[in-house]
């Protein structure tokens, strides 16, 4: 396999790994002019504005991560990170 093809299915897994993060807090993502939001309940949040298509969805995918308190193991009990 060539680099290019290792890159796009590692960006592919992170776009499904965030899409499952998303459902499984009972949100929905979109991507809208290259914003990220999260749509949730009662709001819409932009999550990142990631600039660099090679890395987008591992971008996405960490504030994603931050945004939910997400770790690597589980769920955190809280659902959004709130500062």
């Amino acid at each position: 396999m060539k680099r290019d093809e290792i890159r796009i299915i590692q960006e592919n897994k992170m776009r499904q790994n965030c899409l499952d993060i998303v459902f499984n807090f009972g949100d929905k993502l979109f991507v809208s002019e290259g914003r990220v939001i999260i749509k949730t309940e009662d709001s819409q949040i932009e999550i990142a504005r990631p600039h660099n298509e090679k890395t987008f969805w591992l971008d996405t995918y960490n504030k994603i991560r931050k945004f939910y308190n997400y770790e690597l193991f589980g769920f955190s009990s809280k659902k959004h990170n709130k500062k």
